[in-house]
């Protein structure tokens, strides 16, 4: 049973993940490219500017998600940040090329 729910859990996972890449790498990169740090969204103001407006891969910072598939409950919650490539397990308040979303997956399962 804890292998099913895991693969379960993994699909949910890869399916936000795989939906995140496909958008633009920020608010401001949308339709032109910009060529300095500082034009990108500030860490703090990651997330969505419009609720439920997926448009940039920033939107999913602090997303949340309830599933339910064969009866199990699946709890999802997401956070983007910046992160250095010289250390891309970390974070950092600092703008830089780099973000990560991190997905957490739960169930009571």
């Amino acid at each position: 049973m804890d292998s099913k729910i895991g693969i379960l859990a993994t699909s949910i996972g890869t399916s936000l993940i795989e939906e995140a890449s496909k958008l633009a790498f920020d608010e401001n990169t949308r339709t032109d490219p910009v060529n300095s740090l500082s034009l990108l969204t500030p860490s703090l103001s990651l997330g969505q500017e419009v609720t439920g407006v997926f448009d940039d891969f920033d939107d999913y910072n602090n997303y949340t998600q309830n599933d339910t598939i064969y009866s199990i409950p699946f709890r999802t919650v997401c956070r983007v940040t910046y992160t250095e490539p010289s250390n891309p397990d970390g974070t950092t308040s600092n703008r830089t090329w780099h973000k990560k979303l991190t997905v957490k997956i739960s169930s009571d399962f």
